[in-house]
């Protein structure tokens, strides 16, 4: 179509989820299940229809009839691929199963969905709409989405003791038939191989370019039927390969199926008026459309619309359809680069497949790895993709084909389905032990492995938990077992026996571990890299709060934790005595002083609030009034303590007072807080 003429018509693209929905109910509508074990309890039909949204303002119901086939023999209509007795669990099944007979170009279409929720006619819609998900189907997604005209639909559903069972029955018209599709398929994949497509020694931007190539060359503008709205075959990529004139949609479907046909991918981008075509080029997207371009190329100009970056593009609208394409992949800024770098991650990741031992391999298949790993040359451009993607798949190769020498080791293939460790050439008997083939590591006894053993096993750097006869090297956990001839409960980190002393978890909770076990004997505060803990009988007791003891000291726990945040004077039993202690960082400290907790400040003595204490006491933040061992902040006068009579004020001794100062009827002089 004409970049101005139709723009009015294809306002549609932003009702383009806008669905036309109706509902006819049975004569028994949809009903509440009322016994369990109903065989048939509720039934009800629905139905719904849609125009394609791409061309709901080009096109009207009446323009809908079943295309001419032209210059195509008719024929009968292809059978349908699946029958309508078929139940599909999953709407990807049922999505499938449409998709399949869509591109056959069946007109009617029923298959039954059996789900375990009421069906609704939203079902008619996700059914369809993951039918035309794009993929790597040429002929689906985006094609088929560009392909057919309109669709009505009905469903029927029973309710049995399984579930709903729902046929869904769909009737679409197509701007293609079968005979048509099947010569446009037979034709643009033999168009492919003529090109060349098929070759793995082309790149992917050469095949881009073979491709708008030959559309910009020989496919030209259908002006004649532009105007012709009972023309529909002009959107197609039917009428752009075979008839050699189409408008934009039948240009982009045209790139779209042989871009996906020859391994690349590409999508369709609609706006209001006009359709092109984004395809990935290394590792970015870029915009292309070979309608605008094609008059210029058969005009002997160059292209201004190839591999073009969002920023070159912005004579093209974009809007809400147009987004809902582009948005979901990575499209460059600018153009196109030609000199750009070739993407060497393949390279990288073929190479970093190769073993990092290869002594256990024969020498030949090794030299064919050195080989392919000393023929990679860096510095490739992006238009010499193909070569960069050779060098990795000669190195894939190569490992793939690395031979085990018949010598000491675990075989990488089975024999019979049974992996034989062999030693000097035969299977080894004498040998049990864990051991690596180039599949993992494996418990070996008597020569072979033992799929069905799960327990501990040992090879030469020590001992490993092995889970169905291999070793899970993402397993940490403490598990019970034996282990040099001693059942306990071990400290396992990756898979591995580790003789360390922390605190480590398992399904049953944290444990105290000793020289790699768990010591069940042990009362204490012991710690792992997330902390101190309160162990008791050899666990961590999270519900634990109050003052426990290691060899360090006593200290403060809550929570099974030891909070080192806490500065705190709490009551708890330290060396076996009962009483109110001093809390510094979490650890009972045995000073001389004034502290605090929630519920005042305290006269600290050795560590313990000392309750039969009457004076003045000091902290670092001056002295105070003592009574019954707790501040008295209420108290202003004359006190005594071992280094004389003081005046308070407030509980504090106050030592920038200075002259007279009345207690109990007497009149007391003060010098810098101290009676005189």
């Amino acid at each position: 179509m004409s970049k101005r003429v139709l723009k009015k018509r294809w306002v549609a693209f932003l009702l383009s989820l806008t669905m036309i929905v109706t509902m006819l109910p049975s004569a028994t509508a949809w009903a509440a299940d009322t016994k369990a074990d109903t065989v048939q309890k509720t039934s009800a039909t629905m139905s719904a229809y849609e125009i394609n949204p791409l061309y709901r303002d080009i096109v009207s119901l009446d323009d809908l009839e079943e295309p001419s086939v032209q210059g195509v023999e008719p024929q009968a209509q292809a059978p349908s691929l699946y029958s309508a007795d078929t139940v599909y669990d999953s709407i990807d099944d049922a999505a499938a199963c449409l998709l399949q007979n869509m591109e056959n170009r069946q007109t009617e279409i029923s298959f039954v969905y059996r789900s375990t929720v009421i069906p609704t006619e939203n079902d008619f819609y996700e059914i369809f709409n993951k039918a035309l998900e794009h993929g790597d189907d040429p002929s689906g997604g985006d094609y088929m989405r560009w392909g057919y005209a309109r669709w009505t639909a009905s469903a029927s559903y029973q309710h049995t003791n399984t579930g709903y069972d729902t046929t869904f029955t769909y009737k679409l018209t197509y701007y293609t038939s079968a005979a048509q599709e099947a010569v446009f398929c037979q034709q643009a994949a033999q168009l492919c191989s003529d090109l060349g497509l098929d070759s793995d020694s082309l790149t992917d931007y050469e095949k881009v370019q073979v491709i708008y190539d030959y559309i910009c060359s020989n496919i030209t503008y259908d002006y004649a039927n532009l105007n012709d709205s009972t023309y529909l075959l002009k959107h197609t990529a039917y009428a752009a390969l075979i008839n050699k004139t189409a408008v934009c949609q039948g240009y982009a479907q045209l790139f779209y199926w042989m871009a996906l046909h020859s391994g690349l991918d590409a999508r369709i981008v609609p706006n209001a008026d006009h359709g092109w075509n984004i395809v990935k080029v290394g590792n970015l997207y870029y915009h292309l459309d070979s309608t605008w371009d094609a008059p210029r190329k058969q005009m002997g100009y160059a292209h201004l619309y190839f591999l073009k970056g969002s920023q070159d593009f912005e004579d093209h609208t974009f809007n809400a359809a147009t987004y809902d394409v582009v948005n979901a992949y990575t499209i460059s800024n600018t153009a196109f680069d030609g000199n750009g770098p070739a993407d060497y991650s393949k390279v990288d990741q073929a190479l970093e497949s190769i073993p990092s031992d290869l002594t256990i391999y024969t020498d030949e298949s090794v030299a064919a790895v050195e080989q392919a790993k000393n023929s990679v040359v860096r510095g490739k451009k992006v238009t010499e993709q193909a070569s960069v993607n050779a060098m990795a798949e000669a190195i894939r190769t190569a490992v793939a084909n690395l031979k085990l020498k018949h010598g000491d080791g675990l075989a990488d293939t089975p024999e019979n389905g049974i992996w034989y460790y062999y030693k000097n050439g035969k299977v080894a008997t004498d040998v049990t032990t864990v051991a690596q083939n180039s599949n993992g590591w494996f418990y070996v006894k008597d020569g072979k492995v033992d799929f069905s053993y799960s327990g501990y096993a040992s090879n030469s750097n020590g001992w490993w938990y092995v889970q169905g006869g291999c070793v899970d090297f993402s397993v940490d956990s403490v598990i019970y077992g034996s282990v040099n001839g001693e059942d306990a409960w071990w400290h396992v980190t990756g898979s591995q026996v580790v003789y360390d002393t922390t605190v480590a978890e398992n399904v049953n909770g944290w444990w105290r571990i000793e020289n790699g076990k768990v010591n069940f004997s042990c009362n204490s505060v012991e710690c792992n890299a997330n902390g101190w803990w309160y162990i008791r009988n050899g666990q961590v007791d999270f519900s634990y709060y109050g003052i426990a003891s290691n060899a360090n000291g006593w200290w403060k726990i809550e929570g099974g934790q030891v909070n080192f945040n806490r500065d705190d004077v709490a009551e708890g039993m330290v060396n076996g005595e009962t009483g109110w202690w001093h809390i510094k960082a979490g650890q009972v400290v045995y000073d001389t002083t004034v502290a605090s907790n929630a519920n005042g400040w305290w006269y600290i003595r050795n560590g313990q609030v000392d309750f039969s204490y009457y004076g003045i006491a000091s902290n670092a933040n001056g002295w105070w009034k003592i009574e019954g061992g707790q501040v008295n902040f209420s108290f202003t006068g004359i006190a005594q303590n071992e280094n004389g009579w003081w005046y308070l004020s407030g509980g504090k001794v106050d030592f920038g007072y200075n002259g007279n100062a009345v207690y109990q009827g007497r009149t007391y002089w003060v010098t810098n807080g101290s009676v005189a």
